[in-house]
Parts: structure tokens; sequence; C-alpha cells
């Protein structure tokens, strides 16, 4: 009877050491919850942030082909002014009025 009753006074200072455990870990729950909430409004700040980033990068991108294709076409359009321009002197001194003679 004696080690039947020792085992249950085990087992109560068990439980109430575990519940101390419990209240314990409820009180770090409520203390580093304010903390939680923080870090938790700080990823979707950054997922948020990163999404954005993609769009102006992806923006950018865009901008910089479109700058590029234009460059591509102004050099085609000075370097076909040259050759007209080029083509009209070489006719006119070429085959001009002074070479007749």
């Amino acid at each position: 009877m004696r080690a039947r009753h020792n085992d249950i006074q085990r087992i109560e200072k068990t439980m109430s050491e575990l519940a101390l455990l419990f209240t314990q870990l409820n009180e770090q729950v409520v203390y580093q919850e304010a903390q939680v909430d923080r870090a938790e409004v700080g990823t979707t700040d950054v997922v948020q942030q990163t999404t954005d980033a993609n769009k102006k990068l992806d923006s950018g991108i865009k901008s910089a082909r479109n700058a590029r294709k234009l460059k591509w076409w102004c050099l085609f359009l000075v370097v076909l002014i040259l050759l007209i321009v080029g083509l009209a002197v070489g006719l006119y001194f070429g085959v001009g009025p002074g070479k007749n003679k």
C-alpha cells in the first residue's frame, strides 16, 4: 500500500512539474508573441517588395531591349544617309557637268 501511495505522490509531483512547465511555456509564448508578429509582418513586407522589384526588373529589361533596338535602327539610318550622300556626291563629281569635256 505504501509503494502505491509513493507512486501516486510521484505521479502527482510529475503532474505538478508538467503543469509548471506548461505555464512557463505559455509565458514564453506570450512574451515572444510581439516579436513573432513583427517577424511575420516583416516577412510579408519582404515578399511584397520582392514582387514589386521583380516587376520593375522586368520593366527595366524591356526598356533596355527597346533602347538597344532603337540604337541599332539609328545606326542603320545614319549609315543609310551616309551612303545616299556619298552616292549623290560621287555621281555629281564623277558623272557631273565638269566631266563631259
